[in-house]
C-alpha cells in the first residue's frame, strides 16, 4: 500500500496519490519535474490545473 500524501517538512516537493485512481501527482522545482520526466523506468507526464485525471483520460494506456 501507498501513502496519498507526502510533503516534507521543507515543502520542497509534494506527492499525491488517489486511493482509487492509477495516477500519481509530483509537484516540485523545474529540476525535480526534469529529472522524473527524463528516467527512463517511470511512466511519467507533464500535467496542468486543467488536465483530466478521469478514466478514459489515459491517452497512453486507454484506461
Amino acid at each position: 500500500m501507498m501513502p496519498q500524501l507526502l510533503w516534507p517538512a521543507g515543502h520542497e516537493w509534494a506527492l499525491a496519490s488517489e486511493i482509487d485512481g492509477d495516477s500519481t501527482i509530483v509537484a516540485g522545482s523545474a529540476e525535480l519535474v526534469a529529472a522524473i520526466l527524463a528516467d527512463p523506468r517511470l511512466e511519467a507526464f507533464p500535467v496542468g490545473p486543467e488536465d483530466a485525471l478521469t478514466e478514459g483520460s489515459d491517452l497512453v494506456n486507454g484506461s
